[in-house]
């Protein structure tokens, strides 16, 4: 199998780990109307007042989404790793400008399914409409989770949960972009770090 075939071959396996159901022609329209794309780390995949016109999963490679308040800080809203899709999915379902910004932390490999051919899918297909309500209930899910961590646990929690959740994540990426995705002064992270993080592990700075 080639190389391209194995990247097409990750993203049919999480189609299906969604939609099991999936029969031979539904998996030939995905492979017939998917694309891969290749990016460099610092590349942005998503700019701020831009449209999504496609949807992307991460084949390899990790990205950071972000926005910039109304002070000009940075914050940052996710990190998406391999078997997870980059979207404003919201944006993307409007095809609105999006808020955010998407950028390469490393160099990334996508599977990319255009609006156009989605939207063709659900039209066509009841598993097509399944995925796209299982993919939005997720995206949900994560953000409303985002929010209720920061706003029912304490800073130690938040990043105890983080390890829990992500702890491969920690040698990836920065400890400025940890700490405004856990709402966490630096120089407390810090200390909360030294108090309970002695295995040796560090984040980037």
């Amino acid at each position: 199998m080639s190389q391209q075939n194995n990247f097409k071959k990750a993203f049919f396996d999480s189609f299906k780990a969604l939609c099991p159901e999936i029969n031979k022609n539904e998996i030939n329209f995905l492979n017939q109307n998917s694309r891969i794309v290749e990016l460099k780390k610092g590349a942005v995949y998503l700019d701020n007042s831009k449209v999504q016109k496609s949807l992307g999963f991460v084949v390899k490679g990790l990205m950071r989404g972000y926005y910039l308040d109304d002070k000009g800080s940075d914050i940052t809203i996710s990190f998406i790793k391999e078997n997870e899709y980059v979207t404003d999915y919201i944006s993307f379902l409007k095809q609105s400008a999006s808020r955010y910004y998407f950028i390469c932390l490393e160099d990334c490999i996508l599977i990319e399914l255009s609006y156009d051919n989605i939207q063709q899918g659900y039209r066509n297909s009841k598993t097509f409409e399944k995925y796209g309500r299982l993919i939005a209930e997720k995206v949900l899910e994560e953000r409303i989770n985002r929010v209720e961590k920061l706003q029912f646990l304490n800073a130690k929690e938040r990043y105890n949960e983080f390890l829990n959740n992500n702890f491969e994540l920690l040698t990836r990426i920065k400890l400025s972009h940890l700490c405004t995705y856990l709402g966490i002064e630096r120089q407390s992270l810090t200390r909360i770090r030294k108090e309970i993080h002695n295995n040796g592990t560090n984040v980037s700075t």
